[in-house]
């Protein structure tokens, strides 16, 4: 049953990652955030004020997304070239089972506004992004 669920798992992160193929990459502009006090507390956790808040959320381990303010939509910026397991497919495939945010990477970005751009894969709520290009919007 185990064996059965990892291949469900894996076949439908691998059609996400051909949807993304068949889409190319997208460019995403919005503030980074912290994912848990923007859940909590919605636009409140939003701009300079908030960022010692999300720093301190940063020390807890809590993921940080990209919001864009246009649609409201939540942005997840994964690393998918981490995993040295197998074929680019199943590297592909374990880097998002493993979940790799970029925290760090973010960090110097908290309450300002980015630019990122990648190929995306949509969720419910969140959208994951593999980050190609990122960079401080104007």
């Amino acid at each position: 049953m185990k064996r059965f669920a990892l291949f469900l798992i894996m076949g439908l992160l691998y059609s996400l990652h051909l949807y993304s193929q068949e889409n190319g990459p997208i460019t995403v502009e919005g503030e980074v955030v912290c994912l848990t006090c923007y859940l909590k507390d919605g636009v409140k956790a939003t701009g300079e004020s908030h960022i010692p808040c999300a720093m301190a959320c940063y020390g807890q381990g809590l993921p940080q997304v990209i919001l864009d303010r246009e649609t409201g939509l939540l942005y997840l910026p994964i690393n998918t070239d981490v995993s040295k397991r197998g074929t680019d497919e199943e590297r592909f495939v374990c880097s998002l089972v493993e979940h790799n945010p970029l925290r760090d990477r973010l960090t110097p970005y908290l309450g300002k506004m980015v630019s990122i751009t990648g190929p995306s894969f949509p969720g419910h709520g969140v959208t994951l992004i593999s980050v190609q290009k990122l960079s401080e919007s104007q």
